[in-house]
């Protein structure tokens, strides 16, 4: 399958059954089926294996000095680097409890024959009919098929309890989730409040001022805080064009963040460049 994708005419004639992501192991087929994947805002979900091995140094060091620790790591993209702490917490010793999100780390799917595809926020982001795929993002040299998703369309969004789930999530990720090594909790940066507070919360490319405006980018934060522990650590920051991180860690003391420590350049959330 994977030799036929690189022939140019003949991969833009494959349909990907997405509900059967989960079941697979080869890691290249995975990526390749994965990369179709496009959420209603246009994002896909991509990172790279140690894109924040100098952050994950800093972040073992300083749980090993809290204890019993929630660990939670949000916008998490395919969740590589989340494992890539998670191993290395573990492999220190830290006790730690282990979550990672991400507001588009699941799709959903209802049908057999006809299968439509919804992303987080209920919107349908692609349909499966037979050996057919309409998509209102797919090239526009299939522009018949662009036009058939729209008779899909509808304006009421579909009830999430009445639908699958798709965990969008690396292989080796999803098994650790499977096993109940990794907990996923449903969590939007903006919005929720979970019921375990979290000794450390990572945020890492998420509130990026290519994507939201200050104002909201601060909304986020005080969010995140509002999810810390008393004591609780947040690392806030961004990867640059050449891979470099600049992040700041902030404390959480008394309902206020403390900057303790900048990275780089940092990331400074009410000022954010």
């Amino acid at each position: 399958m994977l030799w036929l994708n690189k022939m140019p005419v003949v991969k833009r004639c494959f349909v990907f059954d997405f509900t059967a992501l989960n079941t697979i192991e080869d890691e290249d087929f995975y990526n390749l089926v994965f990369s179709h994947i496009i959420v209603s805002n246009g994002l896909t979900k991509t990172t790279r294996s140690g894109r924040f091995s100098d952050l994950d140094e800093v972040i073992v060091q300083l749980l090993q000095k809290v204890g019993k620790a929630a660990v939670h790591d949000t916008g998490v993209s395919n969740g590589v680097t989340s494992l890539e702490l998670y191993k290395k917490l573990e492999q220190a010793g830290v006790d730690a409890d282990f979550y990672v999100s991400d507001k588009f780390a699941k799709i959903y799917y209802k049908g057999n024959a006809v299968k439509k595809f919804y992303d987080a926020d209920g919107h349908l982001i692609s349909v499966n009919f037979l050996f057919c795929h309409f998509s209102p993002r797919i090239g526009k040299a299939f522009f018949l098929s662009r036009w058939l998703f729209t008779l899909f369309q509808q304006k009421k969004k579909p009830d999430k309890s009445s639908l699958k789930e798709i965990v969008l999530l690396a292989p080796p990720v999803y098994k650790q989730i499977a096993a109940g090594n990794i907990l996923l909790p449903d969590f939007d940066v903006f919005e929720t409040r979970a019921i375990q507070s979290f000794t450390f919360l990572r945020c890492m490319n998420v509130l990026m001022p290519a994507y939201f405006s200050t104002d909201r980018i601060v909304e986020g934060v005080n969010n995140l805080k509002n999810n810390l522990v008393e004591g609780g650590y947040l690392l806030l920051g961004r990867t640059d064009a050449d891979n470099v991180n600049h992040a700041s860690l902030y404390i959480c003391s008394g309902g206020q963040l403390q900057l303790i420590q900048v990275f780089n350049r940092g990331f400074d959330y009410n000022n954010p460049l």
